[in-house]
């Protein structure tokens, strides 16, 4: 992924812009407080993110793996 394509998908104000962005950086970023986040991309990108959407873009990482670890036991046992 290319930063071209994360700052294109800013600057039009695309829905699936944080996807790209969680693309380019990869959830290991994210792991960190968001204020850092914010200012790393800030740095980096140029780009202006407040810090709440970097809460729910965690809580949508969360809630994805949580899901993967409900669901595997309950194929497990449905095997």
């Amino acid at each position: 992924m290319d930063k071209k394509y994360v700052t294109q998908a800013f600057g039009l104000r695309l829905k699936g812009r944080f996807d790209v962005l969680l693309a380019y950086y990869g959830e290991k970023l994210f792991q960190l407080p968001a204020i850092i986040v914010v200012a790393q991309i800030k740095d980096e990108m140029g780009i202006s993110i407040p810090e709440h959407s970097i809460y729910t873009l965690k809580k949508r990482i969360k809630k994805k793996h949580g899901k993967t670890a409900i669901t595997l036991p309950a194929d497990l046992a449905a095997a």
